[in-house]
Order: C-alpha cells, then structure tokens, then sequence
C-alpha cells in the first residue's frame, strides 16, 4: 500500500487531506510540525508527501530542503497559504514537484494525488 505524508499544522486542513487521500486507498501519516515530518519522512518509505511552508519548529522550505537532500526522488507538493511568487519560485527551486496554494478544492488535490501516486488520476 502506497503512503502519504501531509505535514499541516492546521487539524482541519490535515483532516481533510486525510479523507481525501484515505479514498485514494493510501496510508495516511501526519505531522504537525517541520520536525515531526522531518522524522516521519526519516522513519516511512514514502510515495507522496503534501507539505505546508508555514510550520512551527521547522519552516516548510528547509523541510523540502532537507528532503531533497536526503532523496530527490518523492514527490513533495507545497500546498500553502503563501502564494507570493517569490515563494512559488522559492518552494520550486528548492525541489518541490508542485506548489499549490490554499485554498484547494479537495476534488483537484484527489485528482492530483492520484496522478502523483502513479494512478493516472482516475481515482
């Protein structure tokens, strides 16, 4: 079974990624912080990771950084509040495979996930 990592430290946006990917038929980890993902990403073989740039601890831009240090091969979509175009050129130039911004509509993050995932995006 494939796993997701959604690092948020919003409940409300981790629930409800949570239940969108849940209906993709993945495994659903969560962290609430940069350093909590940091030793998730660390600890899990993981095929997606959805990442926020604005955590406590660890800001989401030295998390990607981190990463992609460690491997450059998971896709690690920045899905954030911070839409600014410095930080859209920011996110993708430290390695983010997409960067969205919030709000999202659940149905194109299901679609997106899949589509990352390797499931064609029929889910």
């Amino acid at each position: 079974m494939k796993s997701v990592l959604v690092i948020d430290d919003d409940p409300d946006v981790r629930l409800l990624l949570g239940v969108v990917l849940e209906r993709l038929g993945v495994t659903v980890l969560m962290a609430s912080n940069g350093r909590e993902g940091l030793q998730v990403y660390e600890d899990r073989q993981l095929d997606l990771v959805l990442l926020d740039a604005v955590l406590p601890e660890v800001n989401g831009f030295r998390v990607l950084e981190t990463m992609r240090q460690r491997n450059p091969d998971v896709p690690i979509v920045m899905l954030t509040s911070r839409g600014e175009e410095s930080d859209i050129i920011r996110g993708l130039e430290l390695g983010a495979t997409e960067y969205l911004t919030k709000p999202f509509s659940p149905a194109e993050i299901r679609v997106r996930c899949a589509r990352w995932l390797g499931d064609g995006g029929s889910a």
